[in-house]
């Protein structure tokens, strides 16, 4: 059947009417809007990946952080205000454990749980600080046990950080100034870096130990005084005092050697051997340029080795526990009497007094201001006497 050729052409004028135009044309720029939207939204969101990649290579790194030091820390701070928190009981299901929120846990690390005068607790500390320990009526035993740390430890600091890195650069100038076998020198002096701690302080146990009690024979060093006409000395077991500070302090000077050398030869090889050659041209003395050249160009690193060294040696524990320690026991010797900070928190942690976590968690806290305290001053002397 044939079409009407006159329904045929209005088919095809309908087709391409003004009004059909118009709104195929409105629905391309809807595609086309829409295609630019999503192809802008694409753009930026790869845009805002790539500039986050930074983040996310520090992603795994910030992950351990929080799980090991930022929650540990946060949980340090809360467990510190709980009274009477002790682990034991918490983990007992018969009993209905209830804490208070308060400062006990301070007053038991400074004072016990006696009440004392202001006066009295003067009195108590000043014969610890004085190593007069028989002497002492007021406080607790655990108080006094926590003052003992904190004496040991600030004489440990105080002698073997400053006197270790003045050692660490006379031996690092020495070895920058010689050539043939350098390298050589430069291992054997790292070797102690790469040794296990408490074997290192074993040796010395071995070393410095004096015949009786347990102790069948006697150490290398004790025979060496005997040989030139002395006596043995108790260096180990308490009845010298400053005795066994010594085996601390020479250990803890030779085994932070390594790291200190290392950092300061890396210092002394970046110093601009001009500066040397104009002082040799002046011909100045090799002390003052010691003194008034090489110091002061590498006082950054200085200023680094003394402030790592002081938070290490508030914090040092093993090597005390090595030296001083018996097979088993978590005591720093007779009687805890080298006992450090962190040897007192590890007390209430998993020794003596385990469980009693609120107790470590104040002296932790309270270690961590003293730390803070020391690293600020540190920071200020930087200011004024290096040179960046």
């Amino acid at each position: 059947m044939q079409e009407d050729p006159k329904k045929v052409e209005d088919v095809k004028e309908t087709k391409t009417s003004p009004t059909a135009n118009s709104v195929l044309a409105v629905e391309s720029k809807y595609e086309e809007a829409a295609l630019n939207t999503y192809n802008t939204r694409k753009s930026k969101f790869k845009k805002f990946v790539r500039n986050q990649k930074g983040y996310l290579y520090l992603l795994p790194a910030l992950i351990v952080l929080v799980i090991f030091t930022f929650y540990p820390l946060v949980n340090t701070l809360l467990l510190s205000f709980r009274e009477g928190y002790d682990r034991l009981i918490i983990t007992n299901p018969d009993i209905n454990a209830a804490f208070n929120l308060g400062i006990g846990n301070f007053t038991n690390v400074l004072k016990g749980s006696v009440d004392v005068t202001w006066a009295e607790w003067c009195h108590d500390v000043g014969m610890i600080f004085a190593g007069k320990t028989q002497e002492v009526i007021y406080i607790s035993y655990q108080a006094q046990l926590f003052w003992m740390a904190l004496r040991n430890t600030i004489v440990i600091v105080f002698l073997t950080v400053i006197p270790s890195v003045l050692i660490a650069l006379l031996i690092a100038v020495a070895l920058n100034s010689i050539k043939p076998l350098q390298k050589l020198f430069q291992t054997i002096f790292f070797l102690p870096y790469l040794t296990n701690t408490l074997a290192i302080a074993a040796v010395f146990q071995i070393m410095f130990q004096s015949a009786g009690g347990a102790a069948s024979v006697q150490g290398i060093i004790n025979n060496v005084i005997e040989f030139f006409g002395g006596t043995q000395v108790d260096w180990l077991n308490g009845s010298n005092y400053w005795a066994s500070v010594a085996v601390v302090v020479i250990y803890s000077i030779w085994n932070g050697l390594a790291f200190k050398i290392l950092i300061l030869m890396g210092a002394l090889q970046s110093v601009n051997k001009q500066c040397y050659e104009a002082a040799k041209i002046d011909g100045t003395p090799k002390r003052r340029v010691l003194t008034k050249i090489t110091v002061p160009l590498i006082s950054p690193m200085i200023a680094y080795l003394l402030v790592t060294g002081f938070i290490g040696a508030f914090k040092e524990y093993t090597a005390v526990l090595g030296l001083f320690s018996s097979p088993g026991s978590t005591a720093m010797g007779n009687n805890n009497f080298m006992i450090t900070i962190v040897g007192y928190i590890y007390q209430y942690i998993d020794g003596s007094y385990a469980g009693e976590y609120g107790i470590a968690s104040a002296a932790s806290l309270i270690l961590l201001v003293i730390i803070m305290i020391f690293t600020a001053i540190n920071m200020y002397v930087s200011k004024k006497k290096v040179h960046y």
